[in-house]
């Protein structure tokens, strides 16, 4: 297997955007709810309930959909983008932390933290396709842009595990630093930063 360049970097929140309304979603994971901001004018529009203990989330290629994890109900809630009510649940493991969608935007990778688990998800049929066993605490997901590599960062085990899309199998492991948490792979998929 080719070895991609470890980076560290740090990630200050969970939250994503819709680049054509400028919007940015942001998870408060105490408030069980979503936060709805404005960027330029730098305020709260609204907050919405949306689950307990929200982390993870993440907003659909064609920006119709947006994701959440809600760990302590042990689900990731769909919403749609634009009413923000809740459209529906995708199965995961305990305490799902993250996920990372592919870059077709089928198939969602989730980090179940109490069970060390990764769950493969085909968001067509909402229905889990497999459950990976990781290290302890997977916390950071990422998929490559090439969607060669599904990457999932065992915490308490400071571990990555490198996972085939095609077999949804752990084909690599690499140690790295106490206490990986996020991840982000460069456009051309040449170097990952942990």
């Amino acid at each position: 297997m080719k070895r991609n360049t470890l980076l560290s970097f740090a990630l200050l929140a969970s939250f994503t955007t819709i680049a054509q309304a400028e919007t940015v979603f942001v998870t408060l994971e105490k408030d069980n709810a979503l936060a709805v901001v404005d960027p330029i004018a730098g305020k709260l529009l609204k907050s919405v309930p949306v689950g307990q203990r929200p982390r993870g989330i993440a907003i659909s290629p064609d920006f119709k959909y947006l994701y959440i994890a809600t760990s302590d109900d042990n689900t990731i809630k769909v919403f749609d983008a634009t009413s923000l009510k809740e459209i529906g649940k995708l199965p995961s493991g305990e305490d799902p932390e993250t996920f990372a969608l592919n870059p077709a935007g089928s198939r969602m990778y989730v980090s179940n933290e109490d069970d060390s688990m990764v769950t493969v998800i085909d968001l067509a049929t909402k229905k889990a396709l497999t459950q990976i066993k990781v290290g302890v605490e997977p916390e950071g997901i990422t998929v490559s842009p090439d969607n060669q590599w599904v990457i999932s960062a065992s915490e308490t085990t400071n571990m990555l595990h490198w996972i085939d899309t095609k077999s949804n199998t752990i084909s690599d492991n690499t140690l790295v630093d106490p206490r990986p948490r996020a991840l982000s792979f460069t456009a051309d998929s040449q170097q990952l930063w942990v």
